[in-house]
């Protein structure tokens, strides 16, 4: 009975690790694609901007 709640204990704490993992990845992924979005439409209004005043 003690070796099945060992081995039960084992998966259950390397399932939380994992799922933490991957769930810290696609975070980080996540904050990267946002960072990239909000960069072009920064850069896209400043060439609109700068297209217009040479207009």
């Amino acid at each position: 009975m003690m070796a099945t709640e060992y081995y039960y204990l084992l998966f259950l704490l390397w399932f939380l690790s994992s799922l933490t993992f991957l769930l810290d990845n696609h975070v980080v992924f996540l904050r990267v694609k946002i960072l990239l979005l909000l960069g072009d439409i920064h850069s896209f209004a400043y060439s609109t901007n700068a297209w217009a005043f040479h207009s």
